[in-house]
């Protein structure tokens, strides 16, 4: 992506996508330091005893993403079944133009923005076509163990399903981030080395001139994160996942960094959601 790809006045969009309870809102928290802006801050969700610093996410968009898959006949926890092209009922009118006036009452148009929602690992394509500003994603995942265990704590949810979510989360954002420049970030590395997790941010928004050097403060994006907000450790909850499961982290580490035009992996067996 570089500014002749855009058209006058176009500023880029970024994506956060990754499964519930990976650190995708960590990963967010640096955002605002690197260049980027969030949707209206009057409007994302409170901080809560789960997420102490916030969540970085749009109520307004979340609220739209769970009419979304209820209108498909899920939710984010419970997976609605859906053909190939379901998102096409999006994009007729009337749904469309509520989607559109969604996205105009919370996102500034004049400024590069992010948008995290783990849904969007599920919805995106909806969201690929009424959004049409240069784009581009950071797909954050973590140990599936950790994840599991951290749903059980916020939502009692069986670890099993946990593991089973997360392994269907993560196999969807591989697919539907076709063809976009995308970084690839374990939440884990991130912590532990946070200077040099948003030097590489910073390098994949300039690279894709979303944003400007001058705009940066990397320092300070590195002090958002925080060591301590990470409460489930491997080392103390156990590694019990499938064997699949374990595939499929393997597949993920082998593609960190950065991609400039996201090719999906060859993933030959289904999710066991």
């Amino acid at each position: 992506m570089s500014r002749a790809d855009r058209r006058d006045g176009e500023f880029p969009f970024l994506y956060v996508l990754g499964m519930h309870r990976s650190g995708t809102s960590a990963v967010t928290s640096t955002l605002p330091h690197l260049g980027l802006c969030l949707t209206r801050e009057d409007e994302l969700m409170e901080a809560d005893k789960h997420n102490a610093k916030g969540y970085f996410e749009s109520s307004t968009l979340a609220f739209v993403n769970d009419a979304i898959l209820g209108a498909l006949g899920g939710s984010w926890y419970l997976l609605p079944a859906v053909p190939d092209g379901w998102e096409t009922f999006f994009l007729r009118e009337p749904p469309r133009l509520s989607l559109c006036n969604a996205v105009a009452s919370v996102v500034p148009d004049y400024v590069p923005v992010a948008w995290k929602d783990p849904r969007n690992c599920l919805t995106l394509p909806v969201w690929r076509s009424i959004i049409t500003r240069p784009s581009a994603a950071i797909f954050v995942y973590r140990c599936p163990a950790e994840v599991a265990a951290s749903l059980y704590a916020r939502n009692s949810m069986p670890t099993q399903h946990g593991r089973s979510l997360w392994e269907h989360y993560n196999r969807s954002a591989m697919r539907v981030m076709k063809d976009l420049p995308v970084l690839v970030v374990r939440y884990e590395e991130a912590l532990a080395d946070a200077a040099s997790f948003c030097e590489e941010v910073a390098d994949f928004l300039t690279t894709l001139d979303i944003v400007s050097p001058e705009m940066m403060r990397c320092e300070e994006g590195a002090r958002a994160l925080d060591r301590s907000m990470r409460h489930e450790r491997l080392e103390d909850i156990g590694d019990t996942v499938l064997d699949s499961q374990k595939e499929l982290l393997e597949v993920l580490d082998s593609l960190r960094g950065a991609h400039s035009s996201w090719t999906v992996p060859d993933l030959d067996s289904q999710s066991r959601c």
